[in-house]
């Protein structure tokens, strides 16, 4: 869970998220509440909230994510 992700004017950006291990673990990832498709994410200008969640396996471990706009 990340709850400073900073944007200065919000608007779409590209996920990218390094993990371990790379095998068939899956997760969603959620802004601001919101699910979302993992790769495509729409951020609110301030802090925004990023929480990766699993209900069905264990999640892997996050090394980091970045984001492109």
């Amino acid at each position: 869970l990340w709850d400073n992700v900073w944007s200065d004017q919000g608007g779409d950006y590209e996920m990218t998220v390094s993990y371990t291990p790379e095998d068939n673990r899956s997760f969603v990832v959620y802004v601001n509440g919101q699910l979302t498709d993992g790769r495509h994410i729409s951020l609110h200008p301030g802090y925004n909230r990023v929480e990766m969640t699993s209900s069905t396996t264990w999640m892997p471990d996050i090394d980091c994510f970045e984001l492109k706009k």
